[in-house]
């Protein structure tokens, strides 16, 4: 089962102040380097997840000097088999960009995902450990 989960956007560090004030639920990713604040939007039924990068090294870093960014960084979906998925992907020319494990409360604790492109969309795939 592959079920949408959230949308992921990117900010400047100029936005975090405000992302501070207006978001309680946050968590500081230690792994990418980047401040993120969760959402939960119960007209979509899906999370939004905004990122800051905290340093040039963020995963998010160059997205984040994009001028008016207005578009979906990434989408994620919830997956009940993350090894199979992996599969699928890269069987449908899919790189895999990145894979690790993080905690993650407002998703149910632990997570771990794989970040995939196909050179144009960042796809998501987390599964709870």
């Amino acid at each position: 089962m592959i079920k949408p989960h959230h949308f992921g956007f990117v900010f400047p560090i100029s936005k975090l102040k405000y992302l501070k004030k207006k978001y309680k639920k946050s968590i500081i990713d230690h792994k990418q380097e980047n401040y993120i604040f969760f959402d939960y939007s119960r007209r979509l039924k899906l999370w939004l997840e905004y990122i800051v990068p905290y340093s040039t090294k963020s995963t998010v870093h160059n997205f984040s000097l994009l001028k008016n960014i207005k578009k979906i960084h990434h989408y994620g979906f919830k997956v009940n088999n993350l090894e199979l998925e992996k599969k699928k992907m890269l069987k449908n020319n899919y790189v895999l960009v990145n894979s690790f494990t993080i905690e993650v409360p407002y998703f149910g604790g632990k997570i771990k995902t794989n970040f995939f492109s196909d050179g144009k969309n960042l796809i998501e795939h987390l599964d709870n450990v």
